[in-house]
């Protein structure tokens, strides 16, 4: 995710930073790509194309996460933006490595493995809808 997060940041900071809604925008695409992806991926019964899906995935994962950085550097007052990338990366990592293998775990216990996975895909698509919402009332309310 490293590189993509690199060049994710860098497009964004250069060709959204005109457009308000632009960075909300572009995580919402990220995120159903993403989305998409996984679900690909573990509904595939292939091996090549679960291995595909995965990699696209996490490329598509690790695109937006500089354009979240971005979008927080370019919108937290300076004095406030150590504070929010802090609760950034607790909140991301906090669900994806604390609650998101916990609910895996249930939903696994309940029904099966092969179904409780689609947690991610759902996680993605949620956020990308949360996004999408944004970037809609960023470009209706003009500053």
């Amino acid at each position: 995710t490293l590189p993509m997060g690199l060049i994710g940041g860098y497009f964004s900071s250069v060709v959204l930073r005109p457009f308000r809604w632009g960075f909300p925008l572009f995580l919402a695409i990220t995120s159903g790509l993403a989305a998409s992806a996984f679900f690909i991926a573990y509904s595939s019964q292939d091996l090549t194309q679960v291995q595909r899906g995965i990699v696209a995935g996490i490329a598509a994962f690790g695109f937006s996460a500089g354009t979240l950085t971005t979008l927080i550097v370019e919108t937290v007052p300076p004095r406030l933006r150590n504070s929010a990338t802090a609760y950034s990366i607790v909140l991301t990592s906090g669900l994806a490595g604390v609650i998101g293998p916990e609910l895996v775990g249930q939903l696994s216990d309940r029904f099966t493995l092969a179904g409780a996975v689609f947690v991610a895909p759902v996680a993605y698509a949620s956020a990308g809808v949360i996004w999408l919402v944004l970037a809609w009332w960023l470009a209706r309310h003009k500053p």
